[in-house]
Protein backbone atom coordinates (compact mmCIF):
# COMPACT_ATOMS: atom_id res chain seq x y z
CA UNK A 1 0.00 0.00 0.00
CA UNK A 2 2.68 2.47 1.00
CA UNK A 3 4.44 1.05 -2.13
CA UNK A 4 1.55 2.85 -4.31
CA UNK A 5 1.42 6.19 -2.50
CA UNK A 6 5.23 6.56 -2.94
CA UNK A 7 4.61 5.50 -6.48
CA UNK A 8 2.09 8.48 -7.32
CA UNK A 9 3.87 10.93 -5.33
CA UNK A 10 6.84 10.29 -7.95
CA UNK A 11 4.35 10.17 -10.24
CA UNK A 12 2.99 13.36 -9.76
CA UNK A 13 6.25 14.85 -9.51
CA UNK A 14 7.76 13.67 -12.46
CA UNK A 15 4.25 14.94 -14.19
CA UNK A 16 4.67 18.25 -12.39
CA UNK A 17 8.36 18.25 -13.84
CA UNK A 18 7.16 17.38 -17.29
CA UNK A 19 4.36 19.12 -17.41
CA UNK A 20 5.72 22.17 -19.64
CA UNK A 21 7.18 19.91 -22.32
CA UNK A 22 3.54 18.12 -22.24
CA UNK A 23 1.71 21.25 -23.19
CA UNK A 24 4.09 21.82 -26.05
CA UNK A 25 5.84 24.67 -23.98
CA UNK A 26 9.76 24.93 -24.13
CA UNK A 27 11.94 21.99 -23.91
CA UNK A 28 12.32 19.99 -20.61
CA UNK A 29 13.27 21.89 -18.18
CA UNK A 30 16.47 20.27 -15.70
CA UNK A 31 15.63 18.99 -12.53
CA UNK A 32 16.80 21.73 -9.99
CA UNK A 33 18.60 19.91 -6.65
CA UNK A 34 15.26 20.40 -4.57
CA UNK A 35 13.44 18.14 -7.06
CA UNK A 36 16.79 15.46 -7.38
CA UNK A 37 17.03 15.57 -3.88
CA UNK A 38 12.79 14.72 -3.53
CA UNK A 39 13.45 12.04 -6.52
CA UNK A 40 16.13 10.36 -4.35
CA UNK A 41 14.19 10.04 -1.13
CA UNK A 42 11.08 8.84 -3.01
CA UNK A 43 13.78 5.64 -4.55
CA UNK A 44 14.99 5.17 -0.93
CA UNK A 45 12.06 5.13 0.64
CA UNK A 46 10.54 2.61 -1.96
CA UNK A 47 13.69 0.42 -1.62
CA UNK A 48 12.93 0.29 2.01
CA UNK A 49 9.50 -0.59 1.62
CA UNK A 50 10.90 -3.19 -0.91
CA UNK A 51 12.62 -4.69 1.30
CA UNK A 52 9.94 -4.34 4.67
CA UNK A 53 7.40 -6.34 2.39
CA UNK A 54 10.25 -9.18 1.98
CA UNK A 55 10.65 -9.17 5.76
CA UNK A 56 7.27 -9.27 6.28
CA UNK A 57 6.71 -12.04 3.93
CA UNK A 58 9.56 -13.89 5.45
CA UNK A 59 7.97 -13.41 9.22
CA UNK A 60 4.70 -14.07 7.56
CA UNK A 61 6.04 -17.92 6.27
CA UNK A 62 7.44 -18.14 9.62
CA UNK A 63 4.52 -17.42 11.16
CA UNK A 64 2.67 -20.30 9.45
CA UNK A 65 5.01 -22.83 10.48
CA UNK A 66 4.89 -21.74 13.92
CA UNK A 67 0.88 -21.83 13.63
CA UNK A 68 1.54 -25.75 11.81
CA UNK A 69 3.96 -26.57 14.46
CA UNK A 70 1.45 -25.51 17.23
CA UNK A 71 -1.38 -27.41 15.36
CA UNK A 72 0.58 -30.51 15.52
CA UNK A 73 1.54 -30.34 19.30
CA UNK A 74 -2.50 -29.81 20.24
CA UNK A 75 -3.42 -32.84 17.75
CA UNK A 76 -0.52 -34.91 20.24
CA UNK A 77 -1.91 -33.67 23.25
CA UNK A 78 -5.61 -33.82 22.50
CA UNK A 79 -4.62 -37.35 21.44
CA UNK A 80 -2.64 -37.71 24.56
CA UNK A 81 -5.76 -36.59 26.77
CA UNK A 82 -8.21 -38.82 25.16
CA UNK A 83 -5.58 -41.64 25.73
CA UNK A 84 -5.61 -40.85 29.49
CA UNK A 85 -9.46 -40.40 29.79
CA UNK A 86 -9.58 -43.69 28.04
CA UNK A 87 -6.85 -45.23 30.77
CA UNK A 88 -8.99 -43.44 33.64
CA UNK A 89 -12.58 -44.92 32.75
CA UNK A 90 -10.67 -48.17 32.27
CA UNK A 91 -9.37 -48.52 35.94
CA UNK A 92 -12.63 -47.39 37.36
CA UNK A 93 -14.20 -50.07 35.84
CA UNK A 94 -11.46 -52.40 37.20
CA UNK A 95 -12.50 -50.65 40.90
CA UNK A 96 -16.14 -51.29 40.41
CA UNK A 97 -15.56 -54.60 39.12
CA UNK A 98 -12.89 -54.94 42.03
CA UNK A 99 -15.95 -53.82 44.52
CA UNK A 100 -18.11 -56.15 43.28
CA UNK A 101 -15.66 -59.22 43.19
CA UNK A 102 -14.98 -58.41 47.22
CA UNK A 103 -18.80 -58.06 47.86
CA UNK A 104 -19.24 -61.55 46.18
CA UNK A 105 -16.17 -62.78 48.05
CA UNK A 106 -17.82 -61.34 51.69
CA UNK A 107 -21.53 -63.43 50.51
CA UNK A 108 -19.31 -66.35 49.79
CA UNK A 109 -18.02 -66.23 53.16
CA UNK A 110 -21.40 -66.13 54.92
CA UNK A 111 -22.64 -68.99 53.48
CA UNK A 112 -22.36 -72.35 54.54
CA UNK A 113 -19.26 -74.83 53.00
CA UNK A 114 -22.29 -77.22 52.38
CA UNK A 115 -24.44 -74.19 50.32
CA UNK A 116 -21.30 -72.89 48.59
CA UNK A 117 -19.58 -75.96 47.57
CA UNK A 118 -22.42 -77.02 45.13
CA UNK A 119 -22.17 -73.34 43.72
CA UNK A 120 -18.43 -73.56 43.35
CA UNK A 121 -18.61 -76.93 42.02
CA UNK A 122 -20.53 -74.92 38.76
CA UNK A 123 -17.62 -72.42 38.31
CA UNK A 124 -14.60 -72.14 36.17
CA UNK A 125 -11.75 -74.09 38.00
CA UNK A 126 -9.95 -70.01 37.75
CA UNK A 127 -12.64 -68.46 39.22
CA UNK A 128 -13.33 -70.83 41.98
CA UNK A 129 -9.18 -70.55 42.72
CA UNK A 130 -9.18 -66.39 42.54
CA UNK A 131 -12.67 -66.76 45.07
CA UNK A 132 -11.01 -69.05 47.54
CA UNK A 133 -7.51 -66.73 47.55
CA UNK A 134 -9.40 -64.03 48.57
CA UNK A 135 -11.43 -66.01 51.52
CA UNK A 136 -9.67 -66.69 54.74
CA UNK A 137 -7.61 -69.93 55.37
CA UNK A 138 -10.25 -71.34 57.80
CA UNK A 139 -13.20 -70.95 54.99
CA UNK A 140 -11.17 -72.34 52.42
CA UNK A 141 -10.40 -75.20 54.77
CA UNK A 142 -13.80 -75.90 55.59
CA UNK A 143 -14.98 -75.30 51.87
CA UNK A 144 -12.58 -77.24 49.77
CA UNK A 145 -13.94 -80.78 51.40
CA UNK A 146 -17.27 -80.03 50.44
CA UNK A 147 -15.81 -79.62 46.79
CA UNK A 148 -15.93 -82.04 44.19
CA UNK A 149 -12.72 -84.16 44.32
CA UNK A 150 -11.43 -83.80 40.94
CA UNK A 151 -12.39 -80.32 41.28
CA UNK A 152 -10.67 -79.94 44.99
CA UNK A 153 -7.53 -81.21 43.41
CA UNK A 154 -7.28 -79.12 40.01
CA UNK A 155 -8.64 -76.03 42.26
CA UNK A 156 -5.99 -76.64 44.78
CA UNK A 157 -3.25 -76.52 42.30
CA UNK A 158 -4.08 -73.95 40.85
CA UNK A 159 -4.01 -72.17 44.70
CA UNK A 160 -0.79 -73.53 44.77
CA UNK A 161 -1.64 -75.67 47.60
CA UNK A 162 -0.32 -78.84 45.24
CA UNK A 163 2.34 -79.19 42.87
CA UNK A 164 2.31 -82.07 40.39
CA UNK A 165 4.42 -84.53 41.97
CA UNK A 166 2.45 -84.49 45.30
CA UNK A 167 -0.55 -84.92 43.48
CA UNK A 168 0.67 -87.79 41.46
CA UNK A 169 3.23 -89.78 43.82
CA UNK A 170 3.89 -92.71 41.23
CA UNK A 171 4.76 -90.00 38.16
CA UNK A 172 8.50 -88.32 37.98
Amino acid sequence: MRARCLFGVAFVLAVALCWPALRGDAGPRPLDDRSLAALAEVEQRQAALAEAEKELARRRAELADLEKEIDARLAKLEALRKEVEAKVAYIQGLDVRDREFRNLVKIYSAMSATKLAPILDRLDDPQVAKILRAMKTDAVAKILPKLDQDKAVRVSRLLGLLDAATASPGKP
